[in-house]
């Protein structure tokens, strides 16, 4: 299901390899990787991605590099991603689904002005009720317009992590959205 679209995020720079020649699509996203990936997808269709400020309050930001510091002040700054509290920004912890999509979310809403009117009922699906309050408007919308299916068992798996597959692929609808 994703050969496509991890090609295209190679090819447009937006998800680069593990190394020069693996991509590991099975393997986990974190924090830090997805914002850049969602900041180089924003470079790419050529949305302002000017940072004016410094990411401050996170005490654990020290080893980032300095793409993935402007990465996330831009999406700090922009409200697509919060801490996780505490004065924790965790960026090595691994994404959610739901996580993923809220970000997503944020960005179609704030950046890109992509339509988001288009929400579904996730009553049908048997892990719906493990969406946490935050994410349900963008769960909503992620299934209502195509963006989730959800899995043969009728399970969302909002909790499961998002592989770098499924981030291209996520990235890919987005393009197509705009």
């Amino acid at each position: 299901y994703y050969t496509e679209a991890v090609a295209w995020a190679y090819e447009n720079g937006v998800v680069l390899g593990m190394t020069g020649t693996l991509f590991a699509p099975e393997a986990p996203v974190t924090r830090e990787q997805l914002v850049t990936f969602l900041y180089r997808y924003a470079k790419l269709q050529g949305e302002d991605v000017t940072v004016t400020g410094e990411l401050k309050g996170y005490t654990d930001t020290d080893k980032l590099g300095d793409f993935a510091m402007e990465a996330m002040t831009w999406a700090v700054e922009n409200e697509i991603i919060n801490g996780m509290g505490g004065g924790k920004f965790e960026p090595d912890t691994r994404v959610t689904r739901q996580q993923a999509v809220t970000m997503l979310y944020r960005y179609a809403v704030k950046i890109a002005g992509i339509r988001t009117d288009e929400r579904a009922e996730l009553g049908r699906f048997t892990d719906s009720t493990k969406i946490n309050a935050y994410a349900i408007t963008a769960m909503r919308w992620a299934v209502g317009s195509g963006l989730m299916k959800g899995y043969p068992d009728n399970t969302l798996q909002p909790n499961g992590t998002l592989t770098r597959a499924e981030a291209a692929t996520l990235l890919v609808w987005l393009a197509a959205k705009v």
